[in-house]
Order: C-alpha cells, then sequence, then structure tokens
C-alpha cells in the first residue's frame, strides 16, 4: 500500500483506525502513567519510612538512645519533631540533653502542637518548653 497521506484514506479505512486508536493510545498512555504513579508511590512512601516513622521508632529505642551520638540523637528529635503525629514528648525529653540553636524552629512547632488538648500528653509542652530554654542558652 506505501506511504498514504492521511487526506488519501478511504473512509472504511478511516473508520477502522480510529477504532484502533483510541484503545492503542489508551495502553500507551497506560504504560508510562501506571510504572510512573508506582515510582511516585514508592518514592512517598520511602520518604515517609525515612523522614517520620523509623526515627519516631528510634526516639523510642533504648539500645538507639544509650549508644547514638549526639548529633545523630539530635537530628532524630528534630525529624521527630518536623512532622506532626509523632513522639514529640520523647523528642523534647531527647533535645533536653542534646539540644542547641538548630533545635529550636522545631522546638518552637512542636510547642504550638502540644498545647494542653484531648490527644496530647500533659507534660510534654513543660518539656519542650524545656527544652527551647536549654537550646536558647547554648552557644553557637
Amino acid at each position: 500500500m506505501g506511504i498514504v497521506r492521511h487526506s488519501e484514506l478511504l473512509i472504511g479505512e478511516h473508520r477502522e483506525l480510529t477504532s484502533i486508536a483510541p484503545s492503542s493510545r489508551l495502553a500507551a498512555a497506560l504504560s508510562v502513567i501506571l510504572p510512573t504513579t508506582i515510582i511516585l508511590a514508592c518514592a512517598v512512601a520511602s520518604v515517609a519510612v525515612w523522614e517520620w516513622w523509623l526515627p519516631n521508632r528510634r526516639i523510642q529505642d533504648i539500645d538507639y538512645l544509650s549508644h547514638a551520638d549526639p548529633a545523630e540523637l539530635r537530628s532524630t528529635a528534630h525529624k521527630v519533631l518536623r512532622l506532626s503525629g509523632g513522639n514529640d514528648h520523647d523528642a523534647c525529653l531527647v533535645l533536653m540533653g542534646v539540644g542547641d540553636r538548630s533545635s529550636i524552629p522545631c522546638l518552637q512547632s512542636a510547642i504550638q502542637r502540644s498545647r494542653p488538648h484531648e490527644g496530647v500528653v500533659e507534660c510534654t509542652n513543660t518539656h519542650c518548653q524545656d527544652a527551647l530554654a536549654r537550646a536558647r542558652a547554648t552557644h553557637p
């Protein structure tokens, strides 16, 4: 048949091509969209694990807390405090011992979140206030 210009297609052939084209376009679109969606979901899940779930597990692990160096403890506590829904109570307790000026923004956010209300451990706000006072008192 050779190369046929669009204007030279017969009506019957044109109908046949248009009936096939949408399904092949859908398949082509899905072959791009589906893997991209899966990759994006995996990326979001891995960030959630590394930036929220793991630090919240570590902040409660006595073995981790007793063996980690102060910089690592501080980094873990900062990650816990950056996002709501974490263990702010224990993170503030950790920062009372290892917090510094870099801890101030995280502690200020935690203080706002930990104002006494249902679902918040009552002493969390006090621990955050104490940790903030110590962090402000540290030398740069």
